[in-house]
């Protein structure tokens, strides 16, 4: 059994909310035997009581490894492993709704997670009712529910769809009493922006053009703690002990929101994003986890993993992306990838739907591509996003193409170096 860590010294302690994305980008990299051996460390922390945890008192990788571990199984297609995996994905259901009905019937928190302690949101009093816990477990409930659904229990997936619907209604009727356009890091509205990002990745939570999605993208881009900067998310947590006065932005706490932007079509934004984040890597891809802007230093584990996986994810999602049932192929990739002479080539990469290989080759006339789909269950739509000026060359069978807006700018490294030159003189 291997274990995901994020790096060194403070890292080194298992966290099912890195190891998940750690673990899926493995999956994604066509490296099942490493993700295999991986995978095995969330089936081992799971609690007497059915909650699955690696930080005590934090509820969010409960979710995080119900997700985890449908996730395995779409890639693999390994039904007897999912078989063996279930009853603890149902034990952790299990707990969740017991855990949410603690609440009497008349309190403002009826229904959603007991409070608890939330690094990330950094509200360590433990106090608060965390929005991110709710989300991730109301995804890991869907995940089970799928899961029951593939393995045929049709009255457990009858009872696990029932939940998800009452769990729904629970965090429709916690907004509200927010009085807040977007979900906030708790239902107090304390904190900092964290799992509550993670609303349309890597799962759909919401409808893409749902206001409260369209509000929280908008509120973390272009006002939290004075909105996005370099191309990240501001992390307002307080001034850290060794870095009194600082301003801290997070990295890959940014790729939630890019990845948001990605699902609901923001192409530009999303290569924009793509581009801010190389800039903030060191000269061989060592990723930090927050960095302080203004005095050019960085916090904890360098290289940290999950910003290195992280960015794998956001270029292969860019490239090839899983929505339900169907494949997206180049969702969100600067037009100069696809000019004349240029090329784009995966080879035998797994998907959802089994393996696939794709070769896009720029020329004149406008684009080549030779697309080898996946057969092991075909997708019941396949959809190649091109731009207006780079129309493809002859067609593809079964595959839809969808013409978008030509990109207004040329993103590429040189043009996010010279911006942030620009900004760092202000």
């Amino acid at each position: 059994m291997a274990r995901c860590t994020c790096g060194e010294g403070f890292y080194e302690s298992f966290y099912i909310r890195d190891g998940a994305y750690q673990v899926m980008q493995l999956e994604e990299a066509g490296l099942p035997d490493a993700a295999r051996k991986a995978i095995g460390s969330f089936l081992s922390h799971q609690r007497p009581d059915g909650r699955f945890s690696s930080q005590g008192k934090q509820f969010d990788a409960n979710g995080q490894a119900q997700w985890a571990l449908w996730q395995f199984y779409k890639i693999t297609n390994d039904k007897a492993w999912l078989e063996k995996a279930y009853p603890q994905m149902r034990r952790a259901v299990d707990w969740l709704m017991k855990a949410r009905r603690q609440a009497p019937a008349d309190s403002p928190f009826a229904g959603v997670l007991p409070n608890a302690v939330a690094d990330g949101e950094h509200l360590w009093d433990g106090k608060h009712h965390i929005v991110g816990y709710d989300l991730w477990n109301l995804r890991g409930l869907l995940c089970t529910a799928e899961a029951a659904h593939v393995l045929g229990k049709s009255d457990e997936t009858k009872e696990l769809l029932r939940e998800v619907k009452l769990y729904r209604a629970t965090i429709d009727a916690a907004w509200k009493q927010t009085g807040l356009p977007y979900f906030p890091p708790s239902w107090e509205k304390d904190g900092t922006h964290w799992g509550n990002t993670e609303i349309l990745w890597p799962t759909e939570l919401f409808a893409r053009d749902d206001p409260r999605v369209t509000a929280l993208i908008d509120e973390v881009r272009q006002r939290h703690g004075g909105g996005f900067t370099e191309g990240l998310i501001r992390w307002i947590g307080g001034a850290l002990k060794w870095h009194v006065g600082s301003k801290p932005v997070h990295l890959y706490m940014s790729t939630y929101t890019t990845m948001a932007s990605l699902v609901r079509g923001e192409h530009e934004q999303v290569v924009e994003d793509f581009y801010w984040y190389l800039l903030h890597s060191t000269a061989t891809h060592g990723f930090p986890e927050i960095i302080f802007y203004e005095r050019r230093d960085a916090a904890f584990a360098i290289p940290h993993l999950t910003g290195a996986c992280n960015y794998a994810l956001m270029l292969r999602h860019m490239l090839i992306h899983e929505q339900g049932d169907e494949l997206h192929l180049l969702s969100a990739v600067p037009d100069w990838w696809l000019a004349e002479g240029k090329e784009i080539r995966i080879e035998r990469t797994p998907t959802h739907f089994g393996v696939m290989s794709l070769k896009v080759h720029g020329t004149a006339a406008g684009v080549q591509v030779e697309f080898d789909p996946p057969k092991r269950q075909p997708p019941k739509r396949i959809v190649l996003h091109l731009p207006k000026s780079r129309r493809l060359v002859g067609s593809l069978a079964g595959v839809e193409v969808a013409v978008r807006s030509d990109q207004k700018k040329r993103w590429d490294f040189p043009a996010i170096v010279k911006l942030y030159r620009k900004q760092a003189k202000r």
